[in-house]
């Protein structure tokens, strides 16, 4: 999915890993594309109430995504999904709803992000391992 903002609010976006998150202009546009979700709090923002609604409105989504308005956050989310479970302790449950909610993220986007970053630093590394076994053989 892709999402493009006005580049006036761009700086919203700057905490966001580029590893997976990946951004572009076009015009006076910000255009991300987002293969994860993202919650926007707008507290974190620094938005008024009318000025926060009236980014909701500036954000367009494309591909198989979509934006809702959940009272103080803004949620940007992908259509298709496949569900996977996992089992966690209560504490560990604990620190990661605490590390999702500081990053801005819900539990599920910042358990996606998480592991999409670390499966992408591991593929480079496979790759890094393949290319060395490929020069020596």
């Amino acid at each position: 999915m892709e999402i493009k903002v006005p580049l006036k609010y761009a700086e919203i976006f700057q905490g966001l890993p580029q590893t997976i998150y990946k951004f572009r202009v076009e015009g006076e546009k910000l255009v991300i594309t987002m293969p994860i979700g993202y919650t926007i709090p707008r507290d974190a923002t620094g938005m008024k109430s009318g000025t926060f609604r009236q980014f909701f409105r500036d954000i367009e989504v494309s591909g198989a995504g979509y934006k809702r308005w959940k009272k103080d956050r803004i949620d940007v989310d992908n259509k298709r999904t496949i569900r996977l479970s996992i089992r966690v302790s209560p504490e560990t449950l604990g620190w990661i709803k605490k590390i999702a909610d500081a990053r801005g993220f819900d539990v599920t986007n910042y358990i996606i992000g998480t592991v999409t970053e670390r499966a992408i630093e591991d593929l480079k590394v496979l790759k890094a391992i393949e290319e060395k076994s490929a020069t020596r053989g």
